[in-house]
């Protein structure tokens, strides 16, 4: 088959001359890789993400260490009603020597406008760790915690209402709780 400029085609099938010795070889690899890379091509699958700008959603709640499953709690600052589907949250170390990624599925619930969500994790919490919540390939928030308690929570004071996304930054704003997600954290004790 001719294909002129512009013109796409499939190739159904592979006429190879016969060869000998490493000559052969090498041609045959060759054509072997291009099938297998040409084979392999196909449409993107769609991920779903929420548009969602810097600081409309913030981390103010983590389950303690013995948590099963582990979950986050997150504010809603946006006015508006959030789709969490495809949203990522990823914990790395402190050490920095491993970092773990779990994307929310379809059918989490919706964040509400102004209000908490729980989201629950299928990854396990390290000691120590950096939170990044990203959507679309945009980080949207980051606390970092040294430890969690074992009970409990660990909690964003809830002085600072409503939850922003820079005051979480503040590790003496954080404090274990007992426990208090969906809703508005109590003061951390001075």
């Amino acid at each position: 088959m001719a294909l002129g400029r512009g013109t796409t085609g499939t190739i159904d099938s592979v006429s190879v001359p016969a060869q000998t010795g490493a000559r052969r070889a090498a041609h045959s690899s060759i054509i072997v890789a291009a099938l297998v890379l040409s084979g392999c091509a196909r449409d993107a699958l769609d991920t779903p993400c929420p548009e969602v700008n810097v600081g409309e959603l913030v981390v103010t709640e983590l389950s303690g260490s013995d948590a099963d499953p582990p979950w986050v709690e997150l504010y809603n600052a946006s006015g508006a009603t959030i789709d969490l589907t495809g949203m990522r949250l990823t914990l790395t170390k402190l050490d920095g020597s491993k970092t773990e990624t779990f994307v929310v599925d379809e059918g989490a619930p919706q964040a509400a406008a102004d209000s908490y969500v729980v989201v629950e994790s299928s990854v396990e919490f390290p000691t120590g760790a950096a939170v990044d919540v990203v959507t679309c390939g945009r980080p949207i928030d980051r606390m970092i915690y040294r430890s969690l308690p074992s009970d409990g929570s660990y909690a964003f004071t809830g002085l600072i209402d409503p939850p922003d996304h820079a005051e979480n930054d503040v590790e003496s704003q954080w404090c274990p709780d007992i426990g208090s997600p969906g809703e508005r954290n109590p003061e951390c004790p001075e």
